[in-house]
């Protein structure tokens, strides 16, 4: 996965942070996050972590959470 994929489906870019050897790039839309974090000096990709924030009341069908199940779990 590469942020331009994610900016193909509608992902913004929110942040960007350097932190000890690193540098990361967060995009999100609605309540999904992915973060690319690379080497600074080689920039070389090190992770990309995906996060989706507590959502209450939101409602999905069966199906939807057995794909949610087949993804995370």
């Amino acid at each position: 996965m590469t942020p331009q994929q994610v900016k193909n489906l509608g992902y913004q870019h929110i942040k960007s942070y350097d932190h000890d050897a690193y540098n990361t790039d967060r995009f999100q839309k609605g309540v999904i996050q992915v973060e690319f974090t690379y080497h600074t000096a080689s920039q070389q990709l090190e992770t990309v972590d995906i996060t989706i924030d507590e959502v209450i009341g939101k409602e999905v069908t069966f199906n939807q959470l057995k794909q949610i199940d087949n993804i995370l779990n």
